[in-house]
């Protein structure tokens, strides 16, 4: 349920708005990634069955992170430094929502570049406003001008940085989540007072953001989404 952009998450998932953005952009970029795919930082792996053209999804994580991997998938855990990949291996790159843990991006995008082909592809999401999670590994927060120019000082060819949601939903995120943070946490009750709290902001958010002027250069959005290539 936590990255189902259905309307019923509406009244069930408080990170709703983010968690529909990023499924409808992924997807759409989805389409055209082919081949060997490496997921960096995969978690449970939430958006494989979008990468439909893949013909092998591999997910690698590290084993010290900010969750428990219970409902992981990965296939390879790594050690942090080097990818156990053969150079120019995969076709395509993916990581979403990982970066922001990462406390050395150049060192770990010199190895996703290593591991790619040559024309390879890479898609990255990372967040923007959201509170801290998974901590204590929650080290960073890119604009579009840092990750940028994060990607491109790796010697990456960036393609697109896209804005993901606009003010309207920004702020909608930030009711919700300081909402959800003083409701009980009491069994049952707390979920249902969370959703009675919650679904109004989040209807709100989304009928302003429906209705008002679109801006690409909006200062305050929910998420970055980064096309890049090697």
């Amino acid at each position: 349920m936590a990255f189902d952009p259905s309307p019923i998450g509406i009244f069930l998932n408080p990170t709703y708005l983010i968690r529909s953005r990023l499924w409808r952009n992924i997807s759409r970029h989805a389409l055209g990634v082919k081949g060997k795919v490496l997921d960096f930082g995969c978690g449970s792996k939430p958006y494989e069955d979008l990468f439909v053209s893949s013909e092998d999804y591999v997910g690698v994580d590290i084993v010290h992170s900010g969750h428990n991997h219970s409902d992981s998938k990965v296939d390879v855990f790594w050690d942090g430094k080097t990818l156990p990949f053969d150079d120019n291996f995969f076709d395509a790159c993916v990581s979403f929502e990982v970066f922001e843990h990462v406390f050395n991006p150049e060192a770990v995008l010199a190895e996703l570049k290593r591991v790619l082909k040559p024309g390879g592809s890479l898609v990255i999401t990372t967040p923007f406003v959201y509170g801290e999670h998974e901590v204590p590994f929650d080290f960073a927060r890119y604009t579009s001008y840092g990750l940028r120019h994060l990607l491109t000082e790796a010697g990456f060819q960036v393609e697109a940085v896209e804005k993901l949601g606009d003010e309207n939903l920004a702020i909608g995120q930030l009711l919700v989540d300081y909402v959800s943070n003083r409701v009980p946490r009491v069994k049952y009750l707390g979920f249902v007072l969370k959703a009675i709290f919650t679904a109004p902001i989040i209807i709100a958010a989304l009928a302003f953001s429906a209705v008002g002027r679109k801006r690409e250069d909006t200062p305050i959005y929910l998420n970055l989404l980064a096309v890049a290539r090697k």
